[in-house]
């Protein structure tokens, strides 16, 4: 079985989000201007709606899973019984990466 591998995840998720019609931005939230990346807000904007996460990877699966999903759903907790049938559901195996 072959891994796939995708570099550069923070550009293909602007670029997809472009795509799709949002205009992207990104903010420096440090009060003393200091640039590291866990400063950064990265936001998307369409439609009147604003959407704020982390980094472009993050942004890009907030609004996936949006689109989906209304705002309710998408953030409703599992209950025990779903933790267990999820869990059941996959086949949790070890992987080597080359």
């Amino acid at each position: 079985m072959e891994t796939v591998k995708l570099y550069n995840k923070y550009n293909k998720s602007i670029n997809l989000l472009i795509k799709w019609g949002y205009e992207v931005f990104i903010s420096n939230i440090n009060e003393k201007d200091e640039i590291y990346s866990n400063n950064f807000m990265w936001s998307a904007q369409k439609d009147g709606k604003i959407y704020i996460e982390k980094n472009p990877l993050r942004l890009l699966g907030l609004i996936t899973l949006l689109k989906e999903y209304s705002p309710e759903e998408a953030t409703e907790d599992f209950t025990e019984e779903d933790f267990d049938i999820l869990t059941e559901s996959y086949l949790l195996k070890s992987f080597k990466v080359e």
